[in-house]
């Protein structure tokens, strides 16, 4: 007897033929009722003890393997929206809710995208200046209004929020109101703002993801499209003040804009809190603009940025797509690509669990009035680039191609219908919803419906939109990684054989594959090239000691870090400080032993660290180098950096981790230095330091004076403040 029969009836003996003790309810196998006996049976078991009649159980038991069918798709309720419109035309949403003292204001600028040309950048700024003081308030006076309130606020060209406790509403709607009818941009900030875009600009130099976004960009949606202008240098430097406060007058107007008000508040509150701080904020009528959209790509288009240090490579693959807001394609389109690029989904489950080519790989689709975006991404090592990028193609034509099983099907529309209504949760989405509905004319019950819409996608549906949104024979390849390593074997991958180079704006560069270093160019030329050019054996070799200091600054804070070195014995000691005083971290290097503190206690290093420090602690250890290197430094090829060639030497560590130098073959100067690793989780990881600005520190000798080191996801300059040759030192100059 099946153990779920036997379990029935064990039941039915405990209870006889009462409701199902579990539930309470009638059920085919533990409501069946027992047939009276007849009397003669009665009778005949009269004064004998009779065991109890077994119910009858039902010939076919419940299977629980089964899962049980979906249920209709509830119908979604929520309360309604307040809504109003000032004179001024700014349309106004109120979604009341009490279970928090709290308010948040929400409002989003609808313009069509503006064509920024040669001052790209310049709507970030403006979204900046926003918050950065007022007629009435200098930057710091309206920050000291923030914080009183407790007041979180944001503002860009789109948008800004602001969330604070409800009892402060009425000075949160008075600031706000300031902020928007009272604007005044101060060429102090400016210059501030745009000092700290162009440093995140050089940030992205150094960041593999952000070039790879810039080139998408540009490439995708053209130069000459609001989508595809990228930030300059030179761009960023041209705009001024008038610039923002035009763009300003023209597009951030409350006749282009949707407040939405959440939080603990109620109506007559609300209305008389907008028309008070808001109402007199003026209209004007705002620009329109017309996009042709993008060429859309022929064929596969392979480009490649070169990243010579490169351990990763950073893939995109992309094509446009028209994906309008609110239209009957997006929930349907919506599956797929969670079926396809979602966390655990085809994507991550072949580049990762089968493949191991990557730690996550994904799809994003993007819907949008103008043009929208299709894309699939990861982050994969350097020798298995043009793999993983098959796999990427055939996970695309594969939803394509073949219709999703109903199993896998279901369980992303039940993951779906799970987040959907979670959110639910959060008065501002519905908010959202309100707002989306009028900005881009949905219909009503475009979000009520939602439910009912999902549960109506099916296979058919799903493979519908991969073959509209998705174009794998169509497409963009972006690849950001070592161009020798990767490029020769993405060429087969290209429609015409033939792949792109472009540098980190997507401007056509040479391929760094073809630049062959001259015949007379030698692992002892480049060493002696460099010191004949930073002053000479003969000058290095009367250096005893050094100490140089060099100072960044980092989030408002100063960092100074102080060197100094001794030949003899083999010495140096290595101190970081923060704002002049404070020691966040020393590394001491004396005989043969490294000793690391910091703030967060002691710290052992291992043999390659102590062997980084063994050549740090040489003022010069290219002498070094050039008289012995045991094999362990190599002639690694050429390659481009700031648009010149350089040869590039491999010292490899005892566990197999290396250190390229890259040397330029006209100055001989070194320019870059890539320290490649693998972290305790396996992870493959580079720190980068590039030197520039080389100057005489005495005695014809040159070093760099600027040096751009690369911590974690930060970029961080340092300026070499002084530097001297042969400094008395004594032991107690390196206690540590």
């Amino acid at each position: 007897m099946k153990f779920k029969t036997f379990f029935l009836v064990f039941l039915a003996f405990l209870y006889g033929n009462s409701s199902n003790p579990l539930t309470g309810l009638s059920s085919a196998h533990a409501q069946t009722k027992a047939k009276p006996s007849n009397s003669a049976t009665s009778k005949s078991n009269k004064g004998k003890i009779v065991s109890p009649t077994p119910p009858i159980v039902a010939e076919t038991p419940l299977d629980r393997s089964v899962k049980p069918l979906p249920q209709p798709a509830p119908e979604i309720r929520w309360a309604e929206a307040e809504r109003w419109e000032l004179d001024n035309g700014l349309k106004v949403f109120l979604v009341p809710n009490r279970k928090l003292p709290r308010i948040s204001l929400s409002l989003v600028w609808d313009y069509d995208p503006v064509l920024e040309v040669s001052k790209a950048g310049l709507s970030n700024i403006t979204g900046d200046l926003i918050k950065c003081g007022t007629a009435n308030k200098t930057k710091e006076e309206f920050d000291e209004a923030v914080d009183r309130l407790g007041l979180t606020l944001s503002s860009s060209a789109t948008s800004v929020y602001a969330s604070a406790l409800s009892r402060n509403m009425e000075p949160v709607f008075g600031l706000v109101g300031e902020m928007l009818t009272q604007p005044k941009y101060r060429q102090s900030e400016l210059e501030r703002l745009v000092k700290q875009s162009l440093s995140n600009l050089e940030t992205e130099k150094s960041s593999a993801e952000s070039i790879a976004e810039r080139v998408l960009s540009k490439l995708l949606y053209g130069a000459n499209h609001p989508y595809g202008e990228i930030m300059t240098s030179a761009g960023l430097e041209s705009i001024q003040l008038t610039d923002c406060e035009q763009f300003r007058d023209q597009y951030l107007r409350p006749n282009c804009a949707y407040l939405a008000i959440v939080g603990d508040i109620d109506r007559a509150t609300a209305e008389r809190l907008t028309r008070q701080y808001l109402g007199n904020w003026s209209k004007n009528a705002v620009p329109v603009h017309k996009h042709a959209l993008p060429t859309a790509q022929q064929g596969v288009r392979v480009v490649v940025v070169d990243r010579p240090e490169a351990v990763q490579s950073v893939i995109r693959i992309a094509n446009t797509v028209q994906l309008y807001p609110g239209s009957p394609e997006v929930i349907p389109s919506s599956v797929m690509n969670t079926i396809l690029g979602a966390s655990d989904a085809r994507l991550f489950d072949n580049l990762r669990e089968t493949h191991g080519y990557t730690y996550g790989a994904y799809s994003s689709l993007s819907r949008n009035p103008l043009v929208g975006q299709f894309r699939a991404y990861a982050q994969v090592r350097n020798a298995v680039t043009d793999s993983a990028v098959r796999e990427f193609f055939f996970e695309l034509n594969r939803i394509r191609d073949t219709l999703v099983p109903n199993e896998e099907l279901q369980g992303v529309l039940n993951y779906l219908n799970g987040t959907f209504s979670i959110s639910l949760q959060n008065p501002q989405t519905i908010a959202g919803f309100y707002i989306d509905q009028e900005r881009y004319k949905m219909s009503p019950s475009y979000y009520r419906n939602y439910l009912q819409e999902l549960a109506g996608v099916d296979a058919a549906k799903v493979q519908d939109m991969a073959r509209k949104m998705i174009q794998p024979q169509n497409c963009l390849v972006i690849c950001v990684g070592k161009g020798s390593e990767i490029g020769p074997k993405l060429k087969a991958l290209d429609s015409d054989g033939q792949i792109e180079w472009v540098d980190w704006n997507g401007d056509v560069t040479e391929d760094p594959t073809a630049i062959k270093l001259p015949a007379n160019v030698t692992l002892e030329s480049v060493l002696n090239q460099y010191i004949q050019a930073t002053g000479g054996s003969k000058a290095w070799s009367k250096v005893k000691s050094m100490r140089t200091v060099m100072s960044a600054t980092l989030q408002g804070m100063n960092l100074d870090i102080i060197e100094i070195k001794q030949s003899k014995p083999l010495t140096s000691l290595t101190t970081v400080k923060l704002n002049g005083s404070m020691v966040m971290s020393s590394d001491l290097y004396k005989d043969g032993k490294l000793s690391r503190k910091s703030m967060q206690g002691d710290r052992p290093a291992d043999a390659e660290e102590i062997a980084q420090q063994a050549l740090d602690a040489l003022p010069c250890p290219e002498i070094e180098w050039l008289a012995q290197s045991n094999g362990k430094l190599k002639l690694g090829g050429a390659a481009i950096l700031n648009k010149e060639v350089c040869a590039r030497l491999d010292w490899t560590y005892l566990n197999g981790n290396i250190e390229s130098h890259f040397y330029n073959l006209r100055t001989g100067l070194k320019v870059q230095t890539v320290r490649s690793s693998k972290g305790p989780d396996g992870k493959e990881a580079s720190n980068t330091s590039s030197f520039a600005d080389y100057r005489d520190i005495g005695k014809g000798l040159l070093i760099p004076h600027k040096v751009n080191m690369s911590m974690g996801p930060q970029q961080i300059e340092f300026q070499v403040k002084e530097g001297s040759l042969n400094p008395k030192l004594k032991d107690k100059d390196f206690a540590h």
